[in-house]
Protein backbone atom coordinates (compact mmCIF):
# COMPACT_ATOMS: atom_id res chain seq x y z
CA UNK A 1 0.00 0.00 0.00
CA UNK A 2 2.80 2.40 0.82
CA UNK A 3 4.27 1.92 -2.77
CA UNK A 4 0.86 2.89 -4.32
CA UNK A 5 0.82 5.74 -2.06
CA UNK A 6 3.81 6.93 -3.31
CA UNK A 7 3.08 6.40 -7.14
CA UNK A 8 0.18 8.09 -6.93
CA UNK A 9 1.54 11.09 -5.43
CA UNK A 10 4.49 10.96 -8.09
CA UNK A 11 1.40 10.79 -11.11
CA UNK A 12 0.78 13.59 -13.17
CA UNK A 13 -1.23 16.27 -11.06
CA UNK A 14 -3.20 17.59 -14.06
CA UNK A 15 -5.51 14.63 -14.05
CA UNK A 16 -9.46 14.90 -12.72
CA UNK A 17 -9.52 14.91 -8.95
CA UNK A 18 -13.02 15.61 -9.06
CA UNK A 19 -13.58 11.94 -9.54
CA UNK A 20 -11.81 9.12 -7.66
CA UNK A 21 -9.91 6.60 -9.82
CA UNK A 22 -11.63 3.31 -9.79
CA UNK A 23 -15.27 3.94 -8.89
CA UNK A 24 -17.96 1.85 -10.41
CA UNK A 25 -20.92 2.57 -11.83
CA UNK A 26 -23.03 2.50 -8.80
CA UNK A 27 -21.87 5.46 -6.55
CA UNK A 28 -19.08 8.04 -7.58
CA UNK A 29 -16.41 9.72 -4.65
CA UNK A 30 -16.05 13.38 -5.34
CA UNK A 31 -13.12 14.96 -3.49
CA UNK A 32 -11.74 18.33 -3.04
CA UNK A 33 -7.98 19.21 -3.22
CA UNK A 34 -7.28 20.90 0.23
CA UNK A 35 -4.30 22.41 1.32
CA UNK A 36 -2.53 22.42 4.71
CA UNK A 37 -4.07 19.88 6.55
CA UNK A 38 -2.95 17.42 9.29
CA UNK A 39 -4.56 13.78 9.41
CA UNK A 40 -5.14 12.00 12.79
CA UNK A 41 -5.35 8.20 13.06
CA UNK A 42 -6.24 7.29 16.01
CA UNK A 43 -8.30 4.24 18.09
CA UNK A 44 -11.06 4.84 20.44
CA UNK A 45 -10.32 2.03 23.07
CA UNK A 46 -13.52 0.01 23.70
CA UNK A 47 -15.07 1.66 20.17
CA UNK A 48 -17.06 -1.53 19.61
CA UNK A 49 -18.67 -2.03 22.85
CA UNK A 50 -19.64 1.55 23.07
CA UNK A 51 -20.83 1.49 19.30
CA UNK A 52 -23.11 -1.70 20.39
CA UNK A 53 -24.54 0.43 23.78
CA UNK A 54 -25.29 3.50 21.95
CA UNK A 55 -27.87 4.29 19.67
CA UNK A 56 -26.87 5.20 15.84
CA UNK A 57 -27.88 8.97 17.20
CA UNK A 58 -26.02 8.87 20.41
CA UNK A 59 -22.36 7.51 19.00
CA UNK A 60 -22.41 10.30 15.84
CA UNK A 61 -23.13 12.93 18.38
CA UNK A 62 -19.67 11.51 20.46
CA UNK A 63 -17.88 11.29 17.51
CA UNK A 64 -19.01 14.86 16.25
CA UNK A 65 -17.51 16.13 19.91
CA UNK A 66 -14.24 14.19 19.88
CA UNK A 67 -13.81 15.52 16.13
CA UNK A 68 -14.37 18.90 17.39
CA UNK A 69 -12.24 18.50 20.20
CA UNK A 70 -9.70 17.59 17.70
CA UNK A 71 -10.03 20.48 15.49
CA UNK A 72 -9.69 22.81 18.65
CA UNK A 73 -5.94 21.19 19.43
CA UNK A 74 -4.70 21.02 16.06
CA UNK A 75 -5.62 24.96 15.75
CA UNK A 76 -3.43 25.49 18.87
Amino acid sequence: MKAEIIQRLQGPRDRDFGRAEGTNNFHNLYVQRHTNVSILYADIVGFTKLAGDCSPGELVHMLNELFGKFDQIAKV
